[in-house]
């Protein structure tokens, strides 16, 4: 195969990969926005799996894709698949955004209504009140 040709044919996957995880990422919000949990959950299965692919397990989006798919399971009260999403998704935001990014802080404070709803009060607390402050400071209101 000629270079160019190589080029063109590599150039072409990884545009469509790009743009399968951002359809899939489109169809799953507006699943979830619909309350559509159970199709979400199907649709943000192929997100995580094509984030995977094209970011690495070490990116934004694909710590986004595990955020989507824990709403979605918390969203049908599967708490037990919600709460391993959510502390993978945060481990990897802290990483790569730090811990004073609004993602990172959405992240926590769904870890933490996760943690109300299981009645896990002591886990809430501090989740709560650290999204509040990144809150804060990141909106310039503390």
């Amino acid at each position: 195969m000629k270079p160019a040709l190589l080029f063109s044919f590599l150039f072409f996957s990884v545009v469509t990969m790009a743009q399968s995880w951002s359809a899939l990422n489109k169809e799953f919000m507006d699943l979830y926005n619909k309350d559509d949990f159970d199709k979400a959950i199907s649709v943000g299965e192929k997100a995580k799996l094509a984030a995977q692919k094209e970011f690495g397990e070490q990116h934004a989006n694909y710590a986004l894709s595990l955020y989507n798919l824990a709403g979605a399971y918390l969203g049908n009260s599967n708490y037990k698949k919600a709460e391993p999403l959510y502390l993978q998704a945060r481990t990897i935001q802290i990483k790569v955004l730090g811990k004073s990014n609004e993602d990172y802080a959405s992240t926590i404070s769904d870890l933490a209504t996760l943690y109300l709803e299981t009645k896990q009060y002591e886990k809430a607390e501090p989740l709560y009140l650290e999204a509040q402050k990144i809150s804060e400071q990141v909106s310039g209101t503390s």
